[in-house]
């Protein structure tokens, strides 16, 4: 196993560690917007209790942080009524020094 790769529980996979080689960022526009963004914190933390949501004030897009694939995004957000009209994965900001 990779040195930064990190098991990752969950209640939505029947709690089975599976291995993702770095934690992703994502920028993902809603179909429709969400008013609060707790339910949509909640529906990703259910996959990645460590995952991480805001809202960019200047354009209203979400920012994700999450050990998740954007196909296992996507895929959550619609299941939880947030569908998304685009996922775009960030540039990796990682030097890897704080993880070895």
């Amino acid at each position: 196993m990779p040195v930064n790769a990190m098991p990752r529980l969950s209640a939505h996979n029947g709690w089975q560690a599976r291995v993702v080689e770095a934690s992703m960022e994502y920028r993902v526009r809603l179909q429709a917007p969400a008013l609060a963004l707790e339910p949509v914190e909640a529906a990703i933390q259910n996959m990645d209790p460590a995952a991480f949501v805001d809202r960019d004030p200047a354009d209203g897009e979400l920012r994700v942080t999450a050990w998740l694939k954007e196909a296992e995004l996507a895929t959550v957000l619609a299941e939880a009524g947030f569908p998304a009209s685009s996922i775009v994965l960030q540039p990796s900001v990682c030097c890897g020094d704080c993880s070895g």
